[in-house]
């Protein structure tokens, strides 16, 4: 099946979809529309057209009522066997697992490493979905636990075992001004916040001018662009493109039981 016909197929499913450069993960487009409604088949083949290597995600959260755990250890993908419920539809990635949920209405907030190796994608996220190719080698692939079941039979999002605050003791990201002492602390987590909220690079750079300029004697506008962009980089060579020097560089096996 091409890319193309699986995006139509995905959109007559419910789900909302975006066009991914092919070779990394990120979005061909501002894909912030799509968080709030479907692509229509004219934008879709406007995509394929422009970009005919274009890769596909999948934007989680209540556009297309689906969230998902990914786990990209081998850590993670025995926590989420341990504690989360079992589902129906899982997908293979280059490390590890993406665990598939239907939401209820209810919110499913992006969350950065809840545990060792493993993030919630949600409302504002988005996951690249098969038969997409990741950009380390081989392609994102379907796992059915249960024969005959699939989409319809999605297991409800565990909220409440996601939503335990004890899991992560991450300090809270603050918008506020801040001191000359802590401001490059401060934008580098703001970056971060921002990033994993899925807002493009500009967007992210625009924010960030904006908090320095209620800050008690701002900074350059220069040298906010060369932290925002230091972060940005750094993020997406170490989680979009694969760290080169994370300790698990092969592909992990694993099975639901």
């Amino acid at each position: 099946m091409t890319l193309e016909n699986a995006t139509v197929e995905y959109l007559e499913q419910g789900f909302s979809i975006i066009p991914i450069r092919n070779g990394s993960k990120k979005p061909l487009i501002k894909w912030t529309p799509y968080q709030d409604t479907q692509a229509t088949p004219n934008e879709v083949e406007e995509w394929f057209e422009k970009w005919p290597d274009a890769q596909i995600a999948l934007v989680t959260g209540e556009v297309s009522g689906v969230g998902v755990v990914d786990a990209d250890s081998k850590a993670g993908i025995e926590w989420i066997k341990k504690n989360l419920p079992r589902t129906s539809v899982y997908q293979k990635t280059y490390k590890g697992l993406h665990a598939f949920y239907k939401s209820n209405g209810k919110t499913i907030k992006n969350k950065v490493r809840i545990t060792d190796g493993v993030d919630v994608r949600g409302d504002g996220g988005y996951v690249l979905i098969s038969p997409s190719a990741h950009p380390n080698g081989g392609k994102y692939e379907f796992v059915f636990p249960s024969e005959g079941q699939g989409w319809d039979d999605l297991t409800l999002f565990p909220y409440e075992i996601l939503n335990n605050k004890k899991m992560t003791k991450q300090t809270p990201v603050t918008s506020a001004p801040v001191e000359r002492g802590k401001r490059n602390n401060t934008l580098a987590r703001i970056t971060g916040k921002y990033i994993n909220r899925g807002f493009t690079n500009d967007e992210i750079l625009d924010l960030c001018l904006g908090w320095n300029c209620r800050c008690p004697e701002p900074q350059s506008i220069k040298d906010v662009e060369t932290t925002v962009n230091s972060i940005i980089k750094t993020h997406e060579r170490n989680y979009l493109n694969g760290n080169p020097n994370h300790e698990e560089k092969k592909r992990i096996k694993f099975s639901i039981v």
